[in-house]
């Protein structure tokens, strides 16, 4: 008979979650993640798996519990217009909030990644595709509304879009200045809806 766990398993994986978004996958190392959990090796290889699977559960975990949420704030405006702002203040408080790791979990991975981790990678654009999504979803609802120009190449609105949320990201990591985080968000906002 299988002993009950007496740690909390949500707990353990948003502990480990924190750990890979603030090293990213490469970095971050086993004897990490026992520490920031608290579990002992055969607890965590037990409950997790192996450090991939584990670092697989804390992607689903950051999509449901960051990155879902501040998707819902592209739909939260009247307007496209303000669903991106809503979007953008969104982030950028997450990113500047002391209680969570700088930057974002994917931008973090992704800078660290060894070249020849493929199944990494996959893991990573995979979680991507739901930004692209969800932009691609606003353009096109804003060019309808007529909020942007019908001749726009939506696809390379995404692309600026997405490279933006990285430019954040990263600047997140080496500064704590709101002002040039808004004025960046600021900026791509005007530009989209110029």
């Amino acid at each position: 008979m299988a002993r009950p766990r007496n740690f909390n398993e949500a707990q353990a994986l948003k502990s480990a979650m924190h750990v890979f978004w603030q090293k990213g996958y490469e970095a971050t190392k086993v004897p990490d993640l026992l520490a920031a959990t608290g579990l002992s090796r055969s607890s965590l290889y037990e409950t997790f798996g192996d450090k991939q699977a584990l670092f697989e559960a804390s992607i689903k975990e950051y999509n449901r519990s960051i990155t879902g949420v501040r998707l819902v704030q592209l739909q939260r405006g009247r307007t496209a217009k303000e669903g991106l702002t809503l979007f953008f203040d969104h982030l950028i408080a997450t990113c500047l909030d002391e209680s969570t790791p700088s930057g974002c979990l994917m931008v973090n991975t992704t800078t660290t990644l060894d070249p020849h981790d493929q199944r990494i990678k996959e893991i990573v654009n995979e979680s991507g595709k739901g930004f692209h999504e969800a932009f691609l979803a606003l353009l096109e609802r804003a060019k309808a509304d007529g909020e942007i120009s019908s001749s726009q190449n939506l696809q390379d609105l995404v692309h600026m879009l997405v490279a933006i949320i990285v430019g954040i990201n990263v600047m997140a990591r080496t500064t704590m200045d709101a002002a040039t985080l808004q004025t960046m968000a600021d900026s791509t906002i005007n530009v989209v809806f110029s």
